[in-house]
């Protein structure tokens, strides 16, 4: 009985000394624990975090076409004179800003008041704008047009596209397909470049993009 229990403690302790061989022991040096720091996880996509911290660019989410300084020099269109009202005044140093619209129209007039607020918000921040007023009615129209005009309220300067052809060459000047459709609003810096173009109604909560395009010096 002796005889077999030494047996079988000697035979778990060469098991014991082949395990621990395997191990490389327990004074074997381990390498060292690999930690992954959160500043180094933010490091490894500069890209989004330059994106996140950039200044968005004024008027991206209201312009549908957007102009560096001076790519886009502005021509105003071909104007017929309405008779029986008195010619506009020539607008004066600073931003303007051109809406194309007709009195048959229904989203053109009903944003009227839009424009006149903003207007009035713009000046009162330091921004003032020249606000024109460029009708594509057509000749059949001019009555309707002048008694418009006559009866007052409308928030600038009024002007008279000369023809269809005349809109269709200026819209596709400042890079819009002839078809495009009314309303249209272009913004023109204060060296006469065309620097946003919309097409389509405007929305009170467009306010602050449309300010933002025209605080830019």
């Amino acid at each position: 009985m002796r005889s077999e229990r030494t047996r079988r403690l000697s035979l778990c302790a060469s098991l014991l000394v082949g395990l621990n061989a395997c191990s490389g022991g327990n004074d074997a040096p381990r390498p060292p624990e690999e930690k992954i720091s959160r500043t180094d996880s933010v490091k490894v996509a500069p890209k989004a975090q330059t994106n996140a911290s950039a200044a968005p660019v004024p008027g991206a989410s209201f312009c549908e076409k957007l102009y560096a300084p001076g790519e886009k020099p502005f021509k105003a269109p071909v104007e017929r004179k309405l008779s029986g009202v008195k010619a506009p005044e020539p607008a004066v140093n600073g931003w303007t800003y051109l809406n194309l619209w007709a009195t048959w129209c229904k989203p053109c007039v009903e944003e009227m008041g839009n424009l006149g607020r903003w207007k009035e918000a713009l000046a009162k921040d330091g921004n003032p704008i020249n606000l024109e007023l460029w009708s594509i009615d057509a000749v059949s129209d001019e009555d309707t047009l002048r008694d418009r005009v006559k009866a007052g309220g409308l928030p600038g300067n009024v002007r008279w596209v000369e023809s269809e052809a005349a809109f269709a060459s200026f819209i596709e000047g400042v890079g819009l397909d002839k078809t495009a459709a009314i309303p249209i609003h272009i913004l023109i810096d204060p060296a006469q470049n065309v620097r946003c173009v919309r097409v389509g109604a405007i929305h009170p909560e467009d306010f602050a993009q449309v300010k933002g395009v025209v605080s830019q010096r």
